[in-house]
């Protein structure tokens, strides 16, 4: 408890500063939106009839996730992004009245998010340290587009095809107990210690039971409270407590048209 900084703010506390204060700071928000776009139209034939166009992303962005828990401490946590992707088209005019376009594109989302994984008790204040947990989101996915325009007549119909493969990727390290204390789970609520409190000042009213309950926790270090998510793998076995958990599932779709317009 020592290690925690004088409070600034007194009113905003639950007792107006008697007992309690309360902490105001500045905690800097950093946004960084770098992101990298390239693209190249190429002409294979010198009658424009064959065209190939590349496009290129790369992100380098990052943000604060959670801001720092106290003065001089660095942020909690940092969200990163660095998401990319490619794109090519390829445009064939095969005559005045067959058009073919050829589209591939491969985009791979990434986010992540560090964190501390360290298990800190709470004893209802604000912890030394914030427990915001790391994870990490790959979800690749490729697309396959092909569209046919041929003009015939008063016809113009078109066909084509669309395939989609979908990969959800994910990564959490938030396998970890918690301990806490909570006056809800004493013996009678903490009655005997407020009884006791109350004896000590020979019977004076105690303006928040609570406050009373709580402080002693904090000050005893008691823990009274356990609480986490169990995770199994698909063989029953329990994942061990501290290890990332895994997720991986995906999809693939496909969808295909043909249509006349009529003039």
């Amino acid at each position: 408890m020592q290690q925690y900084p004088q409070g600034n703010d007194p009113l905003a506390a639950s007792d107006k500063g008697l007992n309690f204060n309360d902490l105001l700071f500045n905690a800097p928000n950093v946004v960084n939106d770098h992101a990298m776009v390239g693209r190249m139209d190429y002409n294979i034939d010198s009658a424009g009839r064959h065209t190939l166009m590349v496009r290129g992303t790369l992100n380098g962005a990052s943000q604060t996730g959670t801001t720092a828990q106290f003065p001089g401490q660095a942020a909690a946590s940092q969200m990163l992004d660095n998401s990319r992707g490619v794109a090519v088209r390829y445009t064939a005019v095969i005559s005045s009245h067959l058009v073919n376009n050829l589209n591939y594109g491969s985009t791979r989302l990434g986010n992540s998010s560090t964190g501390n994984e360290s298990v800190i008790p709470s004893f209802g204040f604000t912890t030394l340290q914030a427990t915001s947990r790391p994870s990490q989101r790959d979800a690749p996915t490729t697309n396959i587009t092909d569209d046919l325009t041929w003009t015939k007549g008063r016809h113009t119909i078109q066909l084509g095809v669309n395939l989609r493969f979908i990969d959800n990727d994910k990564l959490s390290f938030s396998n970890v107990p918690n301990y806490s204390f909570n006056r809800n789970t004493l013996l009678g609520l903490g009655n005997d210690i407020d009884n006791d409190i109350a004896a000590y000042l020979n019977g004076a009213a105690l303006a928040s039971t609570t406050n009373v309950t709580n402080a002693f926790g904090a000050i005893l270090g008691a823990i009274n409270n356990y609480g986490a998510t169990y995770n199994y793998l698909v063989n029953g076995q329990t994942i061990p407590f501290g290890q990332p958990v895994t997720y991986n599932f995906g999809s693939s779709q496909s969808e295909e048209y043909v249509q006349d317009t009529f003039r």
